[in-house]
């Protein structure tokens, strides 16, 4: 397109828009769409839910706990000092095998205490820092 042209088109649209006011909203335009946007429904938020819950978690740190506290009750020899006619041989000969140096053991116990102490703590961060 030329400039002509161009000066020809801009003449045409100004003479069909001199006649033309321009709409302007009404006084309270404002009010009413903040008074529909207010009254919206707001999406609900997705709610975190874990995948293994409370009770389960508890039952399986219950029984963990029972399994190792119920290790120290039974002799070499596979028999409950409680109830020496259950035989734990099978149990016994399994265990019998490993061996943990102290430095090992340490480790896995503070690791353990450190991952009981961390988990809180980061809990409680990302709840007040994403308002969950």
């Amino acid at each position: 397109m030329s400039k002509n042209e161009d000066k020809h088109i801009e003449e045409l649209v100004d003479h069909f828009m001199k006649d033309r006011v321009l709409d302007t909203p009404s006084f309270d335009f404002t009010s009413k769409v903040m008074s529909q946007v207010l009254t919206t429904k707001t999406s609900s938020i997705t709610k975190y839910e874990p995948l293994i819950s409370k009770k389960i978690l508890i039952t399986i740190f219950s029984l963990l706990l029972a399994l190792i506290i119920s290790s120290f009750f039974y002799d070499t020899t596979g028999s409950s000092r409680w109830a020496p006619h259950i035989d734990f041989i099978p149990f016994n000969n399994i265990t019998a095998s490993y061996e943990f140096s102290a430095v090992t053991t340490y480790s896995f116990v503070l690791t353990a205490i450190m991952i009981f102490i961390q988990i809180p703590i980061l809990k409680n961060y990302y709840d007040s820092k994403f308002d969950v």
